[in-house]
């Protein structure tokens, strides 16, 4: 009898410890629940209120439209060259004649070319043009050979450049004034732009 009793009140007790732990249990997860959520709702008060405040200020959709519309001329300028002191005539097969150009460069690209500006009642100018190529890989090998122009005879004039931006032109335009300066200071070097910059060497 007595070991009965005391069988009993052991089940008893365990049934109690078991019930207490997972009451434990239960307000633990209640309260990680809670935490959490606290935590997330938190998180995306403060997101919002980053984006309200901040969004606006920093760039306003004005702005955004004329950073797009920067980059998409970059973007297209990055394909072009310009070609100057090419003879300008009435009826011009424009495409073919800076095509024959590029083929004695050893380049036969896809392109398409237009002249550029208001065309000069006199007919010792001629405007430069323009040229769209298919890529700025097909621009860069251009460039690269277009120093051979001067090799040619009836070329010598030719000259092929980036198409730069008005900001551009102007830096370009102060290196070039500076290298013709040179140039005439010191008449026994080589002098020419590079990277930004004009450098001189001794002329072997």
């Amino acid at each position: 009898a007595v070991v009965s009793t005391q069988s009993g009140h052991y089940g008893r007790g365990q049934n109690e410890v078991l019930q207490s732990k997972e009451e434990q249990l239960k307000s633990l997860r209640a309260a990680v629940q809670t935490t959490v959520q606290d935590t997330v709702q938190t998180e995306m008060r403060s997101y919002g209120e980053v984006l309200k405040s901040s969004t606006p200020a920093a760039i306003s959709p004005a702005t955004f439209k004329k950073v797009v519309k920067d980059v998409m001329k970059d973007e297209d300028r990055s394909k072009n060259v310009i070609v100057f002191g090419l003879a300008e005539e009435d009826g011009e097969q424009l495409n073919e004649k800076v095509g024959n150009v590029f083929v004695e460069i050893g380049e036969k690209p896809p392109l398409a070319a237009v002249r550029i500006g208001r065309r000069p009642e006199t007919g010792t100018v001629w405007r430069p043009v323009k040229v769209t190529l298919t890529s700025s890989t097909a621009v860069q090998q251009i460039l690269t050979r277009a120093r051979f122009l001067k090799q040619q005879e009836r070329l010598k004039s030719v000259y092929v450049s980036p198409d730069r931006t008005p900001a551009e032109r102007s830096a370009r335009r102060l290196l070039v004034e500076e290298r013709k300066k040179k140039a005439a200071e010191e008449p026994g070097r080589n002098h020419f732009i590079k990277e930004g910059k004009v450098c001189s060497v001794d002329k072997t």
